[in-house]
């Protein structure tokens, strides 16, 4: 007799949808698949980027300007054990002059070996365990063209894929967006909407033991996604935007608890809006590649942002950030990244990682014209006035609750130690320049209970800070001020969970360049670094750590 695969379980949930939204099937498609949507608060509907234009928005597919292949890899490493689950995307995207834009997306969600049961009628109990192997995977395909100079639209047709021992879940979907750059206020609003994943309910099977098989329907993963990009700077070297977006699943069930198809909710699942609704906002600094000779350009991109979801299911209230650095050569263009959940405001809704919530994207790009041998359509980048590369040695000071606490005479103390940089400042002219940095800074550590020091050990800080600096006044030259965000990263020595993390850091300076020793430059600088931490109880807010650095550095100007 053939063995008839059994299973505990009706419905093949997420096993950790730490978003709350495993009510619908396929969830995981809705996911960000990019370091600038994951930072900028998972949004991505009216970006102006083709990153995860087929997760938010088809039409993005438009914003396309050179062949571009990206590999984002979310670990999902979870509770006690750390054991990864890992969410991969692949994507490419291509434009064709005078037909349009393409996209070609695949995900994979791989859960590894999970233990199951088949029927067995030679073993007593009726039935033996087996290992299976489950995963959930989509393709998708997209097209958009502009429609005018303002308008462009775009859609996309996605196969969902689950497979689970015996149990095979599938779907198609159809995608659909719209993006619009009016021409009032120099074109610097850009509005996005979109309706992602349309489709019946999905169906899910499953035979008990008896051989009895039941039937579930699960509503599809569509969502309407309506967003605001509005570039509050811009000029030849850097630009920022700040972005707002809001996003509705549609996820009602009839009365026997099944999923209905999107085409019917579309119109009926609106009684609970806003409390199913999550809100994104966002915040980008923006590097425009600088041109550093010989066919050579250094990018830098930053991204703070924030998620937070309506009191349907439970509120949850994410702060998020990213990073991707990138260099350009000729006509390849390079990049990688990170970003990951800084805080969580709503604690018991968030279970606590042996390993922080860090992503990574790397993508690369190649301009068409050396494909197809086409015109040069290559960007054009303006020239950089000079470059300073620097090292630096100083000392941190810690202040307030960055030093330390007391409570019941149990004492837990962060010591000062010395601080090592490495800095490279990009002038585009005597008074502005953008500024790439990283610090590293070993921190004593102790806790102790009156006077008996039970643990004495340290933790290492590694600061990663995009920032703009200004030269105001034109007599003092040399005097400069400084202001930035960044990633701050602490890796504990002793074992902790999680094992290590990474924060959002502001931070603002003011120094001395210099130049009486050109080509060196003695650069004295006073840092103050403001680090975004969460405070502990039930709902922790964030806290400041205050610190200050004060470094000399000896730098080399190269152009």
């Amino acid at each position: 007799m053939k063995n008839l695969l059994i299973f505990f379980l009706l419905i093949i949930l997420f096993l950790f949808d730490l978003k709350a939204q495993n009510t619908q099937a396929f969830y995981f498609v809705n996911l960000p698949h990019s370091v600038s949507t994951f930072g900028t608060g998972w949004q991505g509907v009216s970006s102006l980027t083709n990153d995860d234009a087929l997760t938010y928005n088809p039409a993005k597919l438009t914003l396309t300007k050179n062949s571009k292949i990206s590999f984002y890899r979310n670990p999902f490493q979870l509770v006690s054990r750390g054991r990864p689950y890992p969410l991969t995307n692949l994507s490419l995207y291509h434009k064709e002059d005078n037909i349009g834009s393409f996209g070609l997306s695949y995900e994979n969600w791989d859960f590894g070996e999970i233990q199951g049961a088949v029927m067995d009628p030679n073993n007593p109990e009726g039935y033996s365990s087996k290992t299976f192997h489950y995963y959930e995977r989509s393709f998708s395909a997209g097209y958009a063209k502009d429609i005018n100079e303002n308008f462009s639209g775009g859609a996309q047709l996605r196969y969902n894929y689950t497979h689970f021992g015996g149990v095979i879940v599938k779907g198609f979907f159809l995608s659909l967006g719209l993006l619009y750059n009016p021409d009032f206020c120099n074109n610097k609003f850009n509005i996005g909407f979109s309706l992602m994943n349309l489709g019946p309910a999905v169906k899910y099977e499953a035979t008990t033991v008896s051989g009895e098989t039941f039937t579930n329907y699960d509503p599809p993963p569509t969502k309407l996604n309506l967003g605001i990009n509005f570039v509050t700077v811009e000029n030849e070297y850097f630009t920022m935007p700040i972005s707002l977006s809001i996003s509705k699943p549609f996820d009602k069930r009839d009365d026997n608890g099944d999923g209905q198809s999107s085409f019917k909710t579309l119109f009926s699942d609106w009684s609970d809006f806003p409390n199913d609704a999550s809100l994104q906002t966002g915040l980008s600094f923006i590097w425009k590649p600088l041109r550093l000779g010989n066919d050579f350009s250094f990018f830098q991109e930053f991204y703070f942002g924030n998620f937070s979801r309506g009191i349907k299911t439970y509120l949850e209230n994410y702060y998020t950030h990213g990073i991707n650095i990138g260099i350009e050569f000729f006509e390849y263009k390079f990049s990688m990244g990170y970003a990951g959940v800084s805080h969580n405001v709503h604690y018991p809704n968030y279970l606590q990682w042996v390993f922080p919530y860090e992503t990574f994207q790397f993508t690369f790009e190649l301009n068409d014209n050396l494909l197809f041998h086409r015109g040069n359509n290559k960007e054009s980048y303006s020239p950089l006035e000079s470059i300073i590369l620097s090292l630096g040695l100083g000392h941190t000071a810690r202040l307030g609750m960055a030093k330390g606490s007391e409570v019941s005479h149990y004492k837990v103390s962060y010591g000062n130690n010395f601080t090592y940089s490495f800095e490279a400042s990009f002038y585009f002219d005597k008074r502005n320049a953008l500024v790439s940095s990283v610090t590293y800074n070993s921190v004593p550590y102790d806790i102790s209970y009156g006077s008996f020091k039970f643990i004495d050990t340290k933790f290492e800080t590694f600061s990663f800070f995009s920032s703009y600096r200004y030269h105001p006044l034109e007599s003092i030259r040399f005097l400069f001020v400084q202001g930035g965000m960044g990633i701050y990263r602490w890796n504990p020595v002793i074992k902790t969970e999680p094992r290590y993390d990474y924060e959002t850091a502001l931070q603002l300076s003011t120094g001395l360049t210099l130049d009486f020793l050109t080509p060196l430059i003695i650069i004295p600088t006073i840092d103050y670094n403001l680090i975004l931490y969460p405070s502990t109880g039930d709902a922790p807010r964030i806290q400041g750590y205050n610190q200050f650095n004060f470094i000399l550095k000896v730098g080399y100007k190269i152009i």
